[in-house]
């Protein structure tokens, strides 16, 4: 899962590693600042976490561990979730190209909402780059 959360995190049974998701990048609160993830108004608080799950055999969580985003700051964060899901996709269809072992991906994209943390380079390099990946799909 990669983006927005924004759907329960006041226990940990509500968060992205408990419904599921074997990886997170992304924020929990209803926004936060795209370059130094600050989470609302004047809260102070960078929302920006990662983590990672691990399963068993039976597709049972076994432990998960939780990094804050820190080594993400100054980096625009719709750049960030995109990168995060192409290499998920690259890493998932190099693993083992003849497997189609099904995934579900959820990439919920910050993107701009208005001036408060916009950039000129960076609206152009939204506008020019393609975000589609060139995929195949098996016939049925």
């Amino acid at each position: 899962m990669y983006g927005k959360w924004n759907i329960g995190h006041c226990s940990s049974k509500y968060l992205p590693s408990e419904r599921g998701f074997n990886h997170f990048i992304g924020y929990l609160g209803p926004g936060h600042g795209y370059y130094d993830h600050i989470s609302g108004k004047g809260a102070g608080a960078i929302d920006l976490i990662e983590s990672v799950s691990f399963t068993n055999s039976e597709g049972e969580m076994v432990s998960s561990e939780w990094h804050s985003g820190e080594a993400y700051q100054g980096v625009y964060d719709t750049l960030i979730y995109r990168d995060q899901a192409v290499s998920f996709l690259k890493k998932h269809a190099k693993a083992d190209p003849d497997d189609n072992v099904p995934f579900f991906m959820w990439s919920a994209q910050h993107g701009m909402h208005g001036d408060q943390d916009s950039h000129p380079e960076v609206l152009l390099l939204l506008c020019f780059q393609s975000f589609w990946l060139p995929c195949t799909m098996p016939r049925m």
